[in-house]
């Protein structure tokens, strides 16, 4: 249970999604929670799970304040960018607004 702040949850997702990518996305959602509690002044936490039609969505944005954020510097980054990079997908960080993951990989083509 992670009770360092709350955490809303909007989850669109289809029962087709292939083991790999669940284990996937779980592995960097769990990294990214560790990096709120390790990093971050954050009260909350939104993450928005989606499908559509091309590709599957994934965004972690917390509210918390970014002072000193390396790209270059931080295994568990490099880790959620690995694992995007595995299916093909984009990620996109920024740091405007508290901390923000976003994340797109394409749906394979018989979904």
């Amino acid at each position: 249970m992670f009770t360092f702040c709350k955490i809303n949850l909007d989850y669109d997702m289809d029962n087709n999604i292939e083991n790999k990518l669940k284990y996937c996305f779980i592995a960097i959602v769990k990294e990214a929670l560790s990096n709120v509690i390790k990093h971050s002044n954050a009260t909350e936490v939104n993450i928005t799970l989606r499908r559509h039609p091309a590709f599957y969505q994934l965004i972690i944005q917390d509210n918390g304040l970014v002072s000193e954020y390396d790209p270059s510097n931080g295994i568990g980054l490099y880790n959620i960018t690995q694992r995007v990079n595995a299916f093909n997908g984009n990620i996109h960080i920024s740091t405007e607004n508290g901390f923000r993951i976003f994340i797109s990989i394409p749906k394979p083509d018989n979904v």
